[in-house]
């Protein structure tokens, strides 16, 4: 579990990063726009989703993590 955790905190930050971003350094007239209400948790949602299947390609459930 802890590795997957490891897979996982990129992405964490990668999200904080983007929501920082967002919140500070992107314009209002950005934020309104219809595709980046749309791209931006696209892109938060596959920041989490990726690191867990890449996890689970190569850790599939059930084996054992000891060498």
């Amino acid at each position: 579990m802890t590795r997957l955790l490891l897979y996982i905190l990129p992405g964490f930050l990668l999200d904080v990063l983007l929501l920082l971003a967002h919140m500070f350094l992107v314009s209002e007239a950005v934020q309104a726009a219809g595709w980046y209400n749309v791209l931006l948790p696209l892109i938060q949602i596959l920041a989490i989703v990726i690191p867990c299947v890449i996890y689970y390609i190569k850790m599939p459930p059930g084996q054992d993590t000891r060498p």
